[in-house]
Formats: C-alpha cells, sequence, structure tokens
C-alpha cells in the first residue's frame, strides 16, 4: 500500500504582507487538485478560508 503526502502553503493577503499557512495531508491515494484544495479548507483556520494562492508538492511513499 502506498501513503501520499501532501505539505500545503496557503496565502493571504494581509494588510501590506501575505501571511502564509503551512499544513500537511497524508491519504492513501493521489487526490486531486480539488480534494486538495477542499482538505486544505478543511484544516485551515476560519481566516484562511477565502485565501487567494494555495501551493502543494505531492510525495509518494511505498509501504511493505
Amino acid at each position: 500500500m502506498h501513503r501520499y503526502h501532501y505539505t500545503l502553503n496557503a496565502a493571504i493577503e494581509l494588510g501590506a504582507a501575505p501571511d502564509r499557512l503551512t499544513g500537511t495531508i497524508e491519504a492513501h491515494h493521489p487526490m486531486t487538485p480539488q480534494q486538495i484544495r477542499l482538505a486544505a479548507i478543511d484544516q485551515a483556520p476560519a481566516q484562511y478560508l477565502n485565501f487567494n494562492e494555495l501551493e502543494y508538492q505531492e510525495r509518494e511513499e511505498g509501504l511493505d
């Protein structure tokens, strides 16, 4: 079975400087960009629900 790790970086504009939030999601299947976005919204504090930038990096890990 494989595990997929997604490292997320979200940004929201607050005043003059953007505020960044980083998190991790683990899944047993590859996730679509829409699934990743929904998971990020589910995990983010309320002020990040309208974030304007979402970056993610996928890392696949095999299990024996």
